[in-house]
């Protein structure tokens, strides 16, 4: 919900508010360590989120540093959540 409502006020042109991007960094960090289709959700989330709103939007919300913070920290978190997964596999082989 907060990843629409960052869209949706910058689809408005209307100023962003830094807890938004706060918010969504924390749930995004979240959901990248509930297992096990954690990942996959977060993909979709994110996906909807640009096709309801358009890729207009968001060219125009990466150039928002609150937005590019936010996004560094969900990945350092997926990153952090698919090591065990890549060393549960390796240790199959």
């Amino acid at each position: 919900m907060s990843l629409c409502a960052i869209f949706d006020r910058t689809a408005a042109e209307m100023p962003v508010s830094r807890l938004l991007f706060v918010i969504a960094a924390v749930s995004g960090r979240l959901l990248a360590h509930t297992q096990p289709l954690s990942l996959l959700w977060l993909s979709i989330a994110a996906v909807s989120a640009i096709l309801s709103f358009g890729i207009k939007t968001f060219i125009r919300i990466l150039a928002v540093r609150g937005f590019q913070l936010a996004v560094h920290a969900v990945d350092l978190s997926a990153c952090q959540a698919f090591c065990p997964v890549v060393g549960a596999v390796r240790q199959q082989f």
